[in-house]
């Protein structure tokens, strides 16, 4: 056996040009004027794959790529780098020079699923543009754009990789900074550490103190709050009895100070520009007092939380708000003056329309059950127990004009559906609903038609008749109803005293509006086309109960107004302003929590904070939502707070720890399980429901920062549900920390693959070749790898399908005895189980781990086993977070479907950083791994994965160097060959040295592991999978255990003496060698 370049110190290298080198980047000049680099594809060969035509297609393998589906027949393979650019503007691809191709005969494998939209529009390449580079967007303190290469194409039969490309960027700094804005500096690019004079400074420290002040909007901690619940819209009032019936009351010189806030019931913007500019938003009020000067009545426009909105393109539309049915408002004292509603004047001239009519406007909406078959996404449908009647009283209907009706429709079934309107018994619609399959859980029609007034019965009462049916009439196609729609021509007269219209798109010039028939003539009109700014308007009537007003109208421009004499009650509730706006943290993290979780969240900030120099800033859900959501309980307030915090706070915060279980169904309509700390989900296509495209991503919360993608902070989430699990999770990280065994588990891998079976046909050896991968070009050699292959394993058939129990076993006597810092899943899976032979189901093997003293990190290369938002169901991943007893400190898992290949390469890339250091020697926490992680893979397909786990907690890879120095007296160091040889004595000398530092540590006193392992096997299995000649999976297995013994560690110095064995493989190849130190003081 030959040992050389021995494998066994147990330091990577730091992050700088280094990790990119192994996907084929190279830098050869970097500055803040250029930056020239080598792209050199690490293209190790084809996978050939049969297609469902027999047609054999040819699937490059080249490390860090991504496939982009240019049309059906045609795709292209890409690479991607980060560049650090002065500013959006300031950069320039210069040249780049295609200097080495190689071609090959043959068809690239179409993609897994064309049509990923995604990919579809974010390329814009050509096969002839081969280099793109484009402004991304921030990354937390940076400006960032993106360098895409094209790695391998498809031309006229053949396939070519451009083996060799030079590619040169040029700069044009306008402005350099001092390197002192961030300490929390993470490599994200390419040019990293040669651009830290062009960190752009924060919000905050481009604003004066005054202005900072102004942008806390409120010194209001010390003022009293309450909540207004609105239902419906109308115009409110509030008196002196409704408070004193709530505990409150306002005195007479607290008056003036009256304030109402509130955002008209809409949910927040998205966009992450946006962020920043969440204030609470002061509504105008009217504010009456009695002849002693007393508080009479305060009057207010409430918004609900739906209605309808105009698009010049589509019209008229209704909407509502996912997140609640119920708008609120707060109202306070104390403080400022409040701001007053003054009634805007009609203008004047002459007027040329009058109209005696209106379009009224209603619509009915059910939200039963989600669009998609396991949940996800914000969409809900109706009842599907059809036919089903409704009844409308369209109140002052105009007999003389058309009433349009659009109805939306929903379907689940493998053949066509048909849907079927009638009104007042006259069918008027029927429309077919096109077969699902696949990945698309339900499909949507949208349609509208118009009927004459006339056919509606005298008491103005229609019925809408809605059916639905198959061909077949298969009972396994469902008809959703989903909502309704009514426009119809109204006399212009209120309707209980109230009336609320548009003004025509098409009308323009000067109109005058004239509303009769009120019951008193104390009427409040208001134009409520900005819902969250309504204006009180001027009644020009000179005639008691009618409301006038004029409105200088503008074509596609319509004006919203809302007229009322009935004064609706309001519904007070009271709450405590906590004040988080005012409350400059200055922590390291924000621990986003629920009142019912603030005990074991407030445990875990006390141990953070006392291990760690961690500050942690505990933001209850219930008070983000009403400062920084108006009430409603909008996941988009917990993203602006986390960028409040980020661009105020003197230190920008660098984890977010969700504190809490969420789910996707934000109203309760299918769960009563509480939505501890919400999720963001993707919003759906309007017409196809497609699981794919649907997903839930935490990633949503730390875009604070540009107008982008990128993640600024690093974010992980802790599943909590009770207190129950709460505080012993909080005991978990602690024992994690500081009690885990200090054995040589913490230099141990575990990888575990797929076979070519799934549930549908066969991957051939797919996952096989990803784990070799992984183990080949990622993994440090200084740690020891066990794989867990199951093509090699005997499969059983069994009641229920095929297994494998020993992979079961194997995996668990892993975890349990050997132990294992990391463990990685590729292949095929669900939120229960692994593999179509199910070598890990979740209430089985979870409850058989006992490692509590050796918790692995997992990473799952797989489809939804992390998917923790589906409530009364927790996933595999999160019960092996949750464990008390073993499992996993964490786990970075996908929530919802995904693709092998850019899974494989994301597991790749996480790997990476895991085990990279910073220039400090220091290694990066589950949460910066991840951060960083993501900046280099931000596909969709990357986006539904998540962290389960604290984003602070590092994972206990060795720190200090195990350096091995000769071996019988021959020099390693330098690279000279040792030989070993059967029945021989072998004296091992080595020290231990510091991370970052080649000096001995003389203080390490403790025990050194040292494994003396054969030569290398390389196996050949054929696997028996229905396909014709089998699959055959090809992969290096370790030789056998020469030597595993533990030796006493003296001022930093060991050695070792044993024998080899006679029975050694006499290959004459490389063996291996690891050595693993620990102390009793946990270094």
């Amino acid at each position: 056996i030959i040992f050389f370049a021995i494998l066994v110190a147990l330091n990577s290298a730091s992050f700088s040009h280094d990790i990119y080198i192994s996907s084929g980047w190279k830098v050869i000049k970097s500055d803040i004027n250029s930056l020239i680099i080598s792209y050199q594809p690490r293209f190790t060969g084809f996978d050939t794959l049969i297609e469902k035509n027999g047609l054999h297609t040819l699937y490059p393998k080249i490390l860090g790529t991504r496939q982009i589906a240019l049309s059906p027949t045609s795709s292209i393979f890409v690479a991607n780098v980060n560049i650090t650019v002065p500013s959006p503007d300031d950069f320039e691809l210069k040249s780049y020079n295609v200097l080495k191709q190689n071609s090959f005969n043959g068809s690239i494998t179409a993609p897994p699923y064309f049509s990923d939209k995604i990919s579809l529009k974010k390329s814009k390449q050509t096969i002839n543009d081969f280099v793109t580079l484009k402004y991304e967007g921030i990354a937390r303190n940076r400006y960032l754009a993106n360098l895409e290469v094209i790695s391998a194409f498809e031309k006229n039969g053949k396939i070519t990789i451009n083996e060799e490309i030079r590619i040169e960027i040029t700069f044009k700094p306008t402005v350099l900074n001092n390197y002192n804005q961030d300490e929390w500096d993470l490599p994200v690019s390419i040019n990293h550490n040669e651009t830290k004079q062009w960190i752009i400074p924060s919000s905050f420290e481009k604003q004066s103190k005054s202005e900072h002040k102004k942008e806390t909007v409120l010194n209001a901690t010390n003022q009293t709050w309450i909540k207004i619940r609105i239902d419906k819209e109308g115009v409110y009032r509030i008196t002196p009895s409704m408070l004193s019936e709530s505990g409150f009351n306002i005195k007479k010189d607290e008056i003036p100070t009256i304030k109402i806030y509130g955002n008209g019931g809409l949910e927040l913007s998205e966009k992450v520009a946006d962020a920043i500019k969440n204030q609470l938003n002061e509504q105008s009020i009217i504010v009456k007092t009695n002849s002693s000067g007393d508080l009479s009545e305060i009057i207010f426009y409430g918004s609900p939380a739906n209605g309808f909105k105009f698009n010049p393109t589509t019209g008229f539309k209704h909407y509502i708000n996912h997140y609640s049915d119920n708008n609120y408002y707060l109202l306070t004292w104390k403080g400022n003056p409040g701001k007053r509603a003054v009634a805007r004047k009609s203008p004047e001239g002459t007027v040329i329309n009058r109209p005696t009519t209106y379009i009224n406007r209603l619509f009915y909406e059910e939200e039963l059950n989600n669009a998609f078959n396991d949940g996800s996404g914000r969409t809900w449908f109706g009842r599907n127990l059809l036919p089903a009647t409704f009844t409308e009283q369209l109140h002052n209907l105009d007999r003389n004009g058309k009433i349009y009706i659009a109805v939306s429709f929903a379907h689940r079934g493998n053949e066509t559906g048909y849907m079927k309107l009638k009104v007042n018994n006259n069918q008027i619609m029927n429309y077919p609903l096109s077969s699902v399959s696949g990945y698309t859980d339900a499909s949507r029609i949208i349609k509208s038609d118009s009927i004459p007034s006339s056919i509606v019965s005298q008491d103005n009462r229609t019925s809408l008749q809605f059916d639905y049916n198959t061909i077949t009439g298969a009972t396994s196609a469902l008809g959703y109803f989903d909502w309704y729609e009514i426009h119809y021509p109204a006399l212009l007269a209120p309707i209980d005293n109230q009336i609320g219209f548009f003004t025509e798109p098409s009308s323009t010039g000067l109109t005058e509006y004239s509303i009769n028939n009120f019951n008193s003539n104390d009427i409040f009109g208001f134009d409520v086309t900005d819902p969250a700014n309504p204006e009180l308007i001027e009644n020009i009537s000179n005639v008691g109960k009618m409301f006038v007003f004029r409105n200088l109208n503008e074509l596609n421009n319509p004006k919203h107004y809302f007229i009322s004499s009935a004064l609706k009650n309001a519904v007070l509730e009271s709450f405590e302003y906590s004040g988080l706006r005012e409350d400059i943290a200055d922590a390291e993290m924000i621990l986003i929590t629920h009142p019912k979780l603030i005990e074991s969240a407030n445990n875990y900030k006390k141990y953070r904070e006392s291990q760690s120099n961690i500050k942690v800033k505990i933001a209850r859900t219930d008070n983000i939502y009403n400062e920084f959501g108006s009430g409603i309980p909008d996941p988009t307030a917990i993203r602006d707070y986390i960028s409040f915090a980020f661009n105020n706070w003197n230190k920008k915060p660098k984890f977010v720890l969700l504190w809490g279980d969420g789910h996707y169904d934000y109203k309760g309509i299918s769960t009563k399980e509480i939505n501890f700390v919400p999720t963001y989900q993707t919003e759906d296509d309007s017409y196809s429901f497609n699981e794919i495209e649907s997903y839930t991503s935490d990633d949503y919360f730390a875009n604070i920062s540009g107008n982008d993608d990128l993640m600024d902070i690093a974010i992980g989430r802790l599943p909590i549900y009770s207190e129950n699990i709460g505080n012993p999770m909080v005991e978990k990280i602690k024992n994690y920390e500081n009690n885990s065994s200090n054995d040589s588990w913490r230099s141990k891998i575990t990888i575990v693959a797929d076979d070519s079976w799934k549930y549908k046909g066969y991957d051939g050896s797919m996952h096989t070749g990803q784990a070799e991968s992984l183990w080949t070009n990622v993994v440090p050699n200084d740690f020891q790898v066990k794989k867990i292959y199951l093509a090699e394993y005997p499969a059983e058939n069994v009641t229920g399908g095929k297994r494998k129990p020993r992979v079961n076993e194997e995996i668990l006597s892993t975890v349990n005895n050997s132990g294992t810092l990391l463990l990685s899943w590729i292949g095929h899976g669900n939120p229960r189980v692994w593999a179509h032979e199910e070598v890990f189901e979740r209430s089985i093997t979870v409850p058989q781990m006992t490692n509590i003293d050796k918790l692995f990190f997992l990473t799952a290369a797989s489809c939804d086993f992390g998917r923790f938002d589906t409530p009364d169901i927790r996933s595999g991943a999160e019960e092996l977070v949750l464990s008390k007893i073993g499992g996993a400190i964490g786990s970075f898992s996908s929530t919802r479907l995904v693709f092998s290949e850019p899974n494989a390469q994301l597991n790749e890339m996480l790997f990476s950083n895991i085990f990279v250091t910073n220039s400090l020697g220091q290694r990066y926490t589950m949460g910066e791994a991840s951060f960083i992680t993501k900046y280099n893979k931000r596909l969709a397909n990357d986006k539904k994965y998540c962290l389960l786990g604290d984003p602070a907690v590092k994972l206990l890879l060795p720190d200090y160097n195990t350096i091995i120095e000769t071996i019988n007296q021959t020099d390693v160091t330098k690279g000279d060959t040792a030989i070993i040889q059967a029945l021989s004595e072998v004296e091992i000398k080595g020290r231990i040295t510091q991370p970052a530092s080649s000096e001995t540590d003389l203080t390490f006193n403790g025990t050194v592991v040292i494994t003396m392992l054969d030569s290398d096997k390389y196996i050949e299995v054929l696997e028996e999978d229905g396909k014709i000649g089998g699959t055959i999976h090809r992969f290096f297995t370790n030789g056998g255990a020469l030597n595993r013994s533990s030796y006493k560690v003296e001022n930093g110095e060991f050695t070792s003496r044993f024998f080899i064995p006679k029975d050694i493989s006499f290959s004459g190849l490389p063996g291996r060698l690891y050595a693993y130190a620990y102390t009793n003081d946990n270094r």
